[in-house]
């Protein structure tokens, strides 16, 4: 199964779990280049956004905000729709308890890091497991590569 997972942003973490071949390709890009890498990890079998939401204690500091993360979701949803996926989304807390497994495998700064706790957290909610990543393929694309 390829589970496509997306934390939206300005800079999006995007991450591929193939988990037949257990390799684990993750990457931060602009949300412009949202389509292009999920058409090139094609094909996809499910595919996973970090759901946002606009809390009231936020409203006041997010006024006149352009909100990217919002804008980013809209985008994945459009390329789900266009290539007839489900599009599941899963609230940002539920990523919490694998941070620290994401952070093992991936450099501190990278914004995938939360699309790989979400992941994990999805694959062990829908699958009922939990990937040991210690003993996957971690494929890290730098921006430019």
């Amino acid at each position: 199964m390829r589970l496509a997972v997306i934390d939206p942003g300005t800079v999006c973490g995007l991450c591929l779990f193939d988990t037949d071949r257990t390799v684990l390709t993750a990457v931060d890009l602009s949300m412009d280049d949202i389509d292009e890498q999920l058409d090139s990890w094609s094909p996809i079998d499910q595919v996973l956004v970090e759901a946002w939401m606009l809390y009231p204690w936020m409203a006041k500091k997010l006024s006149f905000h352009k909100m990217p993360g919002p804008e980013a979701i809209g985008m994945v949803r459009s390329w789900a729709n266009r290539n007839r996926h489900v599009l599941h989304r899963t609230p940002a807390a539920c990523r919490t308890p694998y941070l620290s497994s994401a952070r093992k495998v991936l450099p501190k700064t990278a914004h995938a890091t939360d699309a790989v706790a979400l992941g994990i957290y999805w694959l062990r909610k829908n699958r009922g497991w939990v990937p040991d990543l210690a003993l996957w393929d971690i494929r890290w694309i730098k921006k430019g590569d």
